[in-house]
């Protein structure tokens, strides 16, 4: 399942369920060291 191109967004929840996500993005806690402690 992991090695199938299965581009996906958020768009659809946000827009539909009125939903919005209001954490730091993975990105953010990567570079943050966030999983490394």
């Amino acid at each position: 399942m992991a090695a199938i191109d299965c581009p996906t967004s958020s768009k659809w929840t946000q827009e539909h369920l009125n939903w919005h996500p209001t954490l730091p993005t993975l990105l953010v806690d990567i570079e943050n060291g966030v999983y490394t402690k």
